[in-house]
């Protein structure tokens, strides 16, 4: 790990309650819950086995998800790991840090200050958009670097949440379920007693939301074909996918509870939606897989987004909906019944009103949006 006794010096104290860049299930036959699933995979590592396990038998799940930017949102802190979407050496504009290489491997210091400077261990974020730096600190504490790397534009911001630090900090340390947390939105699993994931559990994974995968290979490994199943995950009701999507993506109870900003329905996507007029009425019908594939990236293709709008939004029953929707006659917008939906009612907002990050996401909130950002 290399000098880690340096970074904590080096690293602010202070602690965050806001969210970064935000940026499962059982095998047995008993599914756990979206809680009992977070568990299982703090408690449970061996269980797992790893997205390359899932390959044989479902190979073209495992051929979309694996070039996914779920599945790369974890990478060493490393020239070969990294690539292309490696920070540039040298002075960080804005900032008194500075990030030099050296064999392959990055390190992080004051630019006034000589000497061999801590090493970054990890990259978190699949370069979609931004990718911030960490290390951990033991088994119970993870430092975050203060400034985030955004390769596509080349371009630094301050990583969100740590505004507020003085301009010479390098970051903050974040602690205990926090830490854990934090990588977990970036890892299928990590030890009990570690904050670093094996690297075959790098990434969101497979078991990520299907839970760990071991009983099940054994199960059909032996023709057992009644036992160690996996859970079916477009069999459960819409609020129920829609938890297992918010443990990474925020739900309406962690807005709540770590009294997170209440109108960041674009950055919270889980709660946004569950704010939604169309999620309420849907009948435990409308989910993020209604309109998301899980095993590849997202879409850009509006006109996708909308069939899915108007397949109940077309003023009369239809067999193409839902069952529990078929015989609803849910009316047409009355601006624009077959096009433009996604611009309207899900315009795309600012990552932060009040940061300098150029990124824009669609407001999850589902609605006549009155007044636009």
């Amino acid at each position: 790990m290399g000098n880690l006794l340096g970074l904590r010096f080096m690293v602010s104290g202070l602690l965050a309650a806001s969210v970064g860049l935000a940026l499962a299930a059982g095998c047995s036959q008993r599914v756990p819950s979206a809680a009992q699933a977070r568990v299982q995979q703090i408690v449970r590592p061996p269980d797992f086995v790893g997205s390359d396990a899932c390959a044989p038998c479902h190979q073209n799940e495992y051929n979309s998800q694996h070039r996914s930017h779920h599945a790369l949102t974890f990478h060493r802190m490393s020239r070969q790991s990294l690539g292309d979407l490696a920070p540039p050496s040298g002075p960080i504009p804005h900032s008194p840090l500075t990030m030099k290489e050296k064999n392959g491997r990055f390190g992080i210091g004051v630019a006034s200050q000589s000497g061999n400077l801590p090493p970054l261990e990890y990259a978190l974020g699949s370069g979609k958009t931004g990718m911030t730096y960490v290390t951990p600190l033991g088994s119970a504490a993870i430092a975050e670097m203060r400034m985030s790397y955004f390769p596509h534009q080349k371009r630094w911001y301050i990583t969100p949440g740590h505004e507020k630090l003085p301009a010479n900090s390098m970051g903050m340390v974040r602690t205990g379920a926090f830490a854990r947390q934090c990588v977990l939105c970036h890892a299928v699993t990590i030890p009990a007693d570690s904050l670093e994931p094996e690297e075959r559990f790098f990434g969101v994974g497979c078991e990520a939301c299907h839970g760990p995968g071991s009983a099940h290979i054994a199960a059909m490994s032996a023709g057992k074909y009644d036992q160690g199943q996996m859970a079916k995950l477009e069999t459960w009701p819409a609020s129920r996918i829609n938890t297992l999507c918010g443990r990474c993506h925020l739900t309406e109870q962690d807005v709540r509870k770590k009294n997170l900003q209440k109108d960041a329905t674009h950055r919270f996507q889980a709660y946004g939606l569950a704010q939604s007029r169309c999620f309420k009425q849907s009948k435990e019908t409308l989910s993020c897989i209604t309109c998301h594939d899980p095993h590849t990236n997202v879409s850009t293709n509006q006109k996708a987004y909308e069939a899915v709008c108007l397949n109940c939004h077309s003023g009369t029953p239809s067999s193409h909906r839902p069952a529990p929707l078929q015989s609803v006659a849910i009316k047409p917008c009355p601006v624009s019944p077959k096009e433009h939906c996604i611009g309207c009612h899900m315009p795309s907002r600012r990552l932060m009103a009040a940061s300098q990050i150029s990124v824009a996401m669609a407001d999850h909130f589902i609605r006549v949006v009155r007044n636009r950002e």
